[in-house]
């Protein structure tokens, strides 16, 4: 079983989410600061610390030196999954799927979790397959009611030229672009 004591990926992945909170309304001098106490843990590439502290990455590489560490697509959003994932490792408790699923679906990359918070590949792979799937059927759930919003808004349409309305005041009436309603007029 770990320790939470001196596990330096968790002291950073704490610190960058506190200063993900404090660089909000911290001024530029105060972010290159936060960039630099970041910086010294030799965890997180230079555009994430640019990320961490919402600065400009050109101010980052001016001030500081790149670090050995790699990067990969990463979003401060996920910093507290981030954390707590990395506590379950230390711990060697089970990682829930659902602080994987919060980094995947929130854009971080599996690079960027596993060099941030040690998660195994295996844990990533399964969680990011189910994730997958469910996305994969949303989009083809969406897609069939696109498709029938359009049917309908087809038919409303043809019933509002029918009374006499004008492309414009179709447009108005349905709120949809005035070319969607001319396309529509002209296939009948």
């Amino acid at each position: 079983m770990g320790s939470f004591h001196r596990d330096k990926r968790l002291e950073a992945l704490e610190l960058a989410e506190e200063l993900w909170q404090e660089s909000y309304y911290a001024d530029k001098q105060q972010k290159l600061g936060y960039a630099a106490q970041l910086h010294r843990f030799g965890v997180f590439s230079l555009p994430q610390i640019a990320k961490v502290v919402r600065l400009n990455p050109r101010y980052i590489y001016d001030e500081l030196s790149p670090n050995a560490e790699k990067g990969g697509r990463f979003e401060p959003e996920t910093l507290n999954a981030m954390v707590r994932i990395r506590r379950c490792i230390i711990l060697g408790q089970k990682v829930p799927e659902a602080l994987v699923r919060t980094g995947i679906g929130a854009g971080t990359s599996y690079t960027c979790l596993v060099a941030l918070t040690g998660l195994p590949y295996a844990t990533y792979y399964e969680v990011s397959r189910e994730v997958k799937a469910r996305l994969d059927q949303e989009n083809l759930k969406m897609a069939k009611q696109t498709k029938a919003g359009v049917a309908q808004n087809r038919e409303e349409v043809l019933k509002l030229r029918a009374n006499g309305l004008t492309t414009k005041e179709i447009s108005h009436a349905l709120d949809l672009h005035q070319v969607s309603v001319q396309r529509i007029l002209r296939r009948g």
